[in-house]
């Protein structure tokens, strides 16, 4: 279960197959951002050429990352929720 409670995730969005159709395009940095308070949702998708039966690590990186930049990320890979990122934290 995922603890954020956010609306995106009772409604699911974070779910393989949620239908995005209707979402205005745009990025965190550009194109829509969060300009003060609130929360933003963004999906995207992406292939991932690996060789089968490996075990690989993969990293995600947040750029720029100025440390006076206050923002926090919930990262999810399929439904799954993998971390959280607080950029003034670590």
């Amino acid at each position: 279960m995922n603890e954020g409670g956010l609306y995106a995730e009772r409604i699911g969005a974070h779910l393989p197959g949620y239908p995005d159709a209707g979402w205005e395009d745009g990025t965190p940095l550009s194109g829509g951002g969060v300009k003060g308070a609130g929360v933003n949702f963004f999906r995207t998708t992406f292939d991932l050429d690996l060789p089968p039966a490996t075990d690989v690590p993969i990293r995600l990186s947040f750029t720029p990352s100025n440390i006076s930049s206050n923002y926090r990320v919930q990262i999810y890979l399929n439904g799954w929720q993998l971390g959280k990122y607080i950029n003034n934290f670590g």
